[in-house]
């Protein structure tokens, strides 16, 4: 029997965490998040990791975060390249995790079309929307994995 109390819970569940690399690309980032913020239509957790950005960066990362429980900055004094990616994953706690580089354009309905793929193929690790596509005569063969 479902109470208040565990509709509640249910409606705070985080679905998706998103971890968004950032380095001295204050512009671009801040096209990021906003196109993001106006069209993640799910229960979800931001974590900006920037890699020692010395732009206007920072500010932006903390300007995002600030107020926000859903929403964590993590900057760091150093560039520890793709690595940084990391110190954001093990801080996630949504359903499904979301990498996200930042110099994207959400578009509206993303989120949507992302769980779909993940819940259609519960086995599945990883997912790219932006993986090339073959050209003509290139032959594409998938490599091992694992989820």
């Amino acid at each position: 029997m479902l109470t208040d109390q565990s509709i509640d819970a249910r409606e705070r569940e985080i679905v998706l965490s998103t971890v968004l690399l950032n380095w001295n690309r204050a512009d671009l980032l801040a096209r990021t998040v906003e196109s993001y913020l106006a069209t993640v239509s799910v229960p979800y957790e931001l974590i900006i990791v920037d890699n020692a950005s010395t732009d206007e960066s920072p500010r932006l990362i903390t300007a995002a975060c600030e107020g926000r429980d859903n929403h964590q900055a993590i900057l760091f004094p150093d560039n520890r390249g793709g690595e940084a990616i990391n110190a954001g994953i093990e801080r996630c706690r949504g359903r499904y995790v979301h990498v996200s580089e930042n110099d994207m354009e959400y578009l509206p309905g993303w989120d949507r079309t992302l769980l779909a793929k993940l819940q259609a193929f519960p086995g599945l690790g990883q997912i790219s929307p932006l993986a090339p596509v073959p050209q003509a005569k290139e032959i594409v063969s998938p490599g091992p994995g694992t989820a």
